[in-house]
């Protein structure tokens, strides 16, 4: 019956494909610069709503389980979140912040929902890869116009300080295999390039959080390789090692600061000195898992984390120095634990869904067809999982939205593939 659904669906036209990718483009530039947020959203909002319309037109469109499943557990997520601020009483300003992440995640439901009905959903992995490629350029030549010297450049610092360094940590390891992912597709010279920049950037970031996720995607295929493929002679293979070694160890190299700073940091540690960025995390995670002791079942609510987490770590035998921190910051960089003392054993539940349902779907797709995209894939997503426990990802916006465009496309790219 699907099928027979989907030979009755006709390509979106050219001007509704173009209006998309124009929304898609809107929604991805506020992740980059910040500063033109309000007339990107406009337009954003504006697209939207006109496609809405456009899409009514059409009765038929092919959605199948597997898309249909991610869109529910998405608004599953934020639902249960959104709900979760409602009962918790007495309601802040902080609570109500931390729902902006959530409230995203439900209006990019929509924004996938409505590639479906239009029947672009092939489309978006192009759309968001070489949207992101784009905009990752353009500010690279912005900040090198202001950067004086470039000793110790790291890409989204300049501009945008620690945001944007944590939004470019994030963003660009999941276009660079996005771009992976399109270049195994088809061979193109466009997306071989393309992926090369994405990587070269992802290491300019030089944080860990890029590290790591440019890491696992690169080892998972270089496992594959070795392990299952069949098709390609020794000789290929080889070569093969050389460029994925390579790429590891340039991807270290740039970010050698960083790993170092990580053996420094478990060394002052040893000594009693937290204040190191390892040091603070772990801190921060000892502190996590003390507030949960009591709340660990429906969670403290959004709206009193922060004075539930400032009460516990001033009961801790942290210095000074390392209770003022924590005190002051808005997550505690596991976005587990944060799940659970926000939203309880239910919120994590939810998260485990948001987190592991893409990894079943590309392991899915691994099992049918045996192709080295999959497996680069699910190494992704060991990779996202991986960087879970050092960053509360999805607390902030910028982070929470592009997930959930990297996801949904993928999601289409791999069930519409095995179509």
């Amino acid at each position: 019956m699907q099928a027979s659904q989907e030979t009755l669906v006709t390509p979106a036209p050219q001007q509704t494909s173009l209006l998309f990718f124009i929304m898609t483009f809107s929604a991805i530039v506020p992740l980059y610069f910040e500063s033109v947020r309000m007339l990107a959203g406009l337009v954003f909002l504006g697209l939207l709503v006109t496609l809405s319309f456009k899409s009514y037109q059409t009765t038929i469109y092919p959605i199948n389980k597997m898309e249909k499943t991610w869109i529910y557990i998405a608004v599953m997520y934020a639902g249960f979140f959104i709900l979760n601020y409602f009962l918790h009483t007495p309601y802040s300003k902080d609570g109500e912040w931390r729902n902006a992440a959530p409230v995203f995640i439900l209006l990019f439901s929509y924004w996938y929902f409505l590639s479906i009905r239009l029947n672009l959903q092939k489309q978006i992995i192009k759309y968001v890869a070489l949207s992101s490629i784009a905009v990752a350029v353009i500010l690279l030549a912005v900040e090198l116009v202001m950067t004086d010297h470039f000793m110790g450049y790291r890409f989204g610092l300049t501009l945008d300080g620690s945001r944007g360094l944590a939004a470019i940590g994030f963003i660009l390891p999941l276009t660079t295999i996005l771009l992976t992912i399109l270049w195994l597709q088809n061979r193109s010279w466009l997306y071989f390039i393309l992926m090369l920049i994405g990587l070269l950037l992802s290491g300019l970031n030089g944080s860990r959080t890029s590290f790591g996720l440019v890491l696992m995607p690169i080892l998972a295929g270089l496992v594959f390789l070795l392990a299952w493929d069949r098709t390609f002679s020794r000789k290929i293979k080889i070569w093969a090692i050389i460029v994925i070694t390579s790429l590891v160890f340039m991807s270290a190299f740039l970010a050698k600061d960083k790993i170092k700073d990580t053996f420094t940091d478990f060394s002052a540690m040893e000594k009693g000195e937290y204040m190191s960025s390892m040091g603070l995390r772990i801190a921060m995670w000892d502190t996590g898992v003390i507030a949960l002791k009591d709340h660990w079942f429906l969670g403290v609510g959004p709206s009193d984390y922060k004075t539930h987490i400032v009460s516990v770590v001033n009961k801790t035998d942290y210095s000074p120095e390392v209770k003022g921190f924590i005190s002051g910051v808005m997550q505690i960089h596991n976005q587990y634990l944060m799940t659970s003392m926000l939203s309880g054993v239910v919120g994590l539940i939810s998260l485990l869904f948001f987190l592991g349902y893409p990894a079943w779907v590309f392991l899915k797709s691994f099992k049918e067809d045996n192709g080295v995209a999959s497996v680069v894939s699910v190494g992704l997503m060991l990779g996202i999982v991986f960087v879970m426990f050092f960053g509360a990802i999805f607390t902030y916006t910028y982070t929470t939205i592009f997930y959930m465009l990297a996801m949904s496309s993928l999601v289409s790219f791999f069930t519409k593939r095995r179509a």
